[in-house]
């Protein structure tokens, strides 16, 4: 497990070392961390996230579109068009690639690692276009019974607008099939999209009836574009 504290002092160690990055202020530390997987957070250890920082210095050709932090995850997880999928679990060959921790591992996908996850643990979808209709009605039945114990609740937090229009994007994925509203989910985005349907509680349900009025799934345009909208949530 790795802790806030050290994660944010392995970020701050990372953009001072490489060219042309700027320094994240306390507040975007915070949210760095508090955007960065949750299973991933429980998973790594402070050697793996060192490595990780590592290689990113090391990285001839880094994302561009991705922020820093979460750009680790790809020297540490399968990759899927080019994006680390954190459900997988740990890169199986990890423990080989940190064994020789002088040179630059090429995070490319192994073939093993190409084959489509569908199903997030105890969360979601990762793929909720191959649904069937008896999974996505499930699904929203559980989305449908969490919506209410988040709305018995007292108004989480104080938000501007512009996160709250962020919780209703992350809570329509989730009616799309992504994740879960338990508390710890979306990984990320739990608090905003719990507080966007505190405050607009007709509205989260009118959305959530018109779901659950089609057991079509989303077009598998909706689950190649899941990647970017983490990558870009924050």
């Amino acid at each position: 497990m790795i802790h806030a504290d050290d994660f944010q002092a392995a970020m701050t160690g990372l953009l001072q070392m490489l060219p042309m990055q700027r320094q994240l202020t306390g507040p975007a530390l915070v949210m760095a961390w508090d955007s960065f997987p949750l299973a991933a957070k429980s998973e790594l250890n402070d050697s793996m996230l060192a490595w990780a920082c590592s290689q990113r210095l090391k990285d001839p050709e880094p994302p561009k579109e991705m922020a820093t932090h979460l750009s680790l995850l790809r020297y540490l997880y399968p990759l899927e068009n080019d994006r680390p999928v954190v459900e997988r679990g740990l890169r199986p060959d990890l423990a080989e690639r940190m064994a020789d921790p002088d040179r630059f591992h090429n995070p490319a996908p192994a073939r093993e690692d190409l084959k489509p996850v569908k199903r997030l643990p105890e969360s979601g979808f990762w793929h909720p276009s191959q649904m069937t209709p008896e999974e996505r009605r499930d699904h929203l039945e559980a989305i449908a019974q969490q919506l209410e114990r988040i709305l018995a609740e007292p108004t989480d937090g104080n938000y501007g607008q512009a996160q709250l229009q962020q919780g209703k994007a992350w809570f329509e994925r989730a009616l799309q099939g992504f994740w879960s509203l338990k508390p710890d989910l979306p990984p990320g985005g739990g608090g905003i999209c719990r507080a966007w349907c505190q405050r607009n509680a007709k509205w989260a349900r009118d959305l959530l009836e018109a779901a659950m009025a089609t057991d079509a799934p989303p077009p598998p345009a909706a689950d190649a574009g899941i990647a970017d909208f983490l990558a870009g949530a924050w």
